[in-house]
């Protein structure tokens, strides 16, 4: 701690140079340490070396009833990240790292999480963390390999959450059912969601995560599910992807199997009017006609029902919802989530 009250009270020569010492050091060190100068000046900058963490210091100025943040100092990347350029950014938006998968002595039940780190929720805090195991098949305990699960057991849907106790100044991971507003352990203040997984028959099913530019994530399926079995006809019809969140909006990467004859179908967001399935004939239609080649001379067998297989891009609404219509009645649709797109934002 380098800090001093800026005034050189009389003394002996010895003393007041002592003094006048100890002020230009901690005007030279912008009055760094882990509580508030106690005799501020409006002006005054100080360096809060333990805000969010011992190796993420802030740097703040008072202006005379506040200390206001300038940004924040990180002594492991080197790197100092202005508070006014991550407002314009978009604080609560800045996120790296976080991947996840699942874990390769108990993949049923635990999960390893990247080091990563990103704004809270709130654009109050930066987050830094470290890698660790949390077990779903536990109750939440502080640390590596402990349990990560807050609440009891559930099929369904699941969220991974950064947390920061700030009085602490400890980050660790929680597993819970909620991405807005989850069971935050005593001591825990702020959060931030940073993955998924879903669970059923009390397993954790097998996937992947890859972080994409901007700070974004692809979740990807590392075994197939028939997520959509329907007939669409020619009024737009809304169906569910069980394999993608609920809540948020994604981009689903879909291997999608259809069958019958010259038809077309369209797959896209909810959302969006109701559009006219493109392509009335040519590319892009199923069971075009096949031509078959006799001794007798060539003949053309129509109407026959083909099977094409390809994979198709669509985002989903809030309610992990596509809308799907095709150009004829009658149309055999299957689909198979990939892998999906989430921003984190």
């Amino acid at each position: 701690m380098s800090q001093h009250d800026l005034t050189i009270d009389n003394a002996s020569r010895t003393t007041v140079r002592g003094d006048i010492q100890n002020a230009l050091q901690a005007l030279g060190s912008l009055m760094k340490g882990s509580s508030a100068p106690s005799t501020p000046y409006s002006g005054m900058l100080w360096l809060d070396d333990d805000t969010p963490s011992a190796t993420l210091w802030t740097l703040k100025q008072y202006d005379g009833t506040d200390w206001i943040v300038w940004g924040y100092v990180d002594t492991v990347a080197n790197i100092f990240v202005s508070a006014s350029a991550l407002a314009i950014g978009g604080a609560k938006g800045l996120i790296s790292g976080w991947t996840s998968t699942n874990n390769g002595s108990d993949p049923l039940h635990d999960i390893d999480i990247a080091a990563g780190a990103g704004i809270d929720t709130t654009g109050a805090a930066l987050i830094q963390g470290v890698a660790l195991t949390k077990r779903y098949d536990a109750s939440w305990a502080a640390g590596n390999g402990n349990g990560g699960r807050r609440g009891s057991a559930a099929n369904g849907d699941w969220w991974i959450h950064a947390v920061l106790n700030v009085s602490a100044q400890t980050v660790d991971y929680i597993l819970d059912q909620s991405r807005t507003a989850p069971s935050l352990p005593s001591g825990y203040t702020l959060f931030r969601p940073i993955g998924w997984f879903q669970v059923a028959s009390g397993e954790v099913g097998p996937f992947h995560s890859y972080e994409l530019p901007g700070g974004g994530l692809e979740i990807a399926r590392d075994l197939r599910a028939t997520d959509v079995s329907e007939t669409i006809g020619t009024a737009r019809s809304l169906v569910s992807l069980p394999s993608v969140p609920t809540g948020i909006s994604v981009v689903a990467t879909l291997a999608v199997e259809l069958t019958g004859h010259n038809v077309a179908l369209d797959i896209n967001c909810p959302d969006h009017n109701e559009i006219t399935p493109a392509f009335a004939s040519g590319l892009g239609l199923a069971g075009i006609n096949i031509g078959i080649s006799l001794s007798s001379g060539s003949q053309f067998v129509n109407g026959v029902t083909a099977v094409v297989k390809y994979q198709q891009r669509a985002r989903t609404d809030t309610s992990r919802q596509l809308a799907m219509q095709a150009s004829a009645a009658g149309v055999g649709v299957k689909a198979s989530v990939d892998s999906f797109e989430w921003s984190r934002r």
